[in-house]
């Protein structure tokens, strides 16, 4: 079941993990992926509490998690959207920060799940210190 959502975000992206179409992916689609394979292991209340607090701290104000009824959805600077590498440092920043929440809260095991995921893994967003 939790393949499922990061298969679903991987196919809104269009591109398989691995594939030579991963390494095209916008700033937005990595997000996304990022977004899901969080959700996927903690939820998508943790994952917003996790990604306003990571955004805070990188001081990235266009990137907002709001609650609608009982989803959560998030807005992205629109420099995302364009092709790689706009708006990638922005999204390492928020990386950098999201990092040491994640290890306090689980150790290393939701880290290890988000390496998994082939985009992420290639986009250096997850790299340590």
């Amino acid at each position: 079941m939790a393949f499922g959502l990061i298969a679903s975000a991987i196919r809104h992206v269009g591109a398989a993990p691995g594939s030579r179409e991963d390494t095209e992916l916008t700033t937005a689609q990595l997000f996304a992926l990022l977004w899901s394979a969080l959700a996927d292991t903690l939820g998508t209340a943790a994952t917003a509490v996790l990604v306003r607090c990571s955004a805070r701290g990188a001081a990235l104000e266009q990137v907002a998690v709001r609650q609608e009824r009982l989803e959560y959805t998030y807005t992205l600077p629109p420099s995302w959207s364009d092709p790689a590498p706009a708006g990638l440092e922005d999204l390492r920043e928020l990386c950098r920060g999201l990092r040491p929440l994640l290890v306090e809260l689980t150790g290393t095991v939701v880290l290890r799940h988000l390496e998994s995921v082939a985009p992420l893994r290639a986009s250096g967003l997850l790299e340590g210190e």
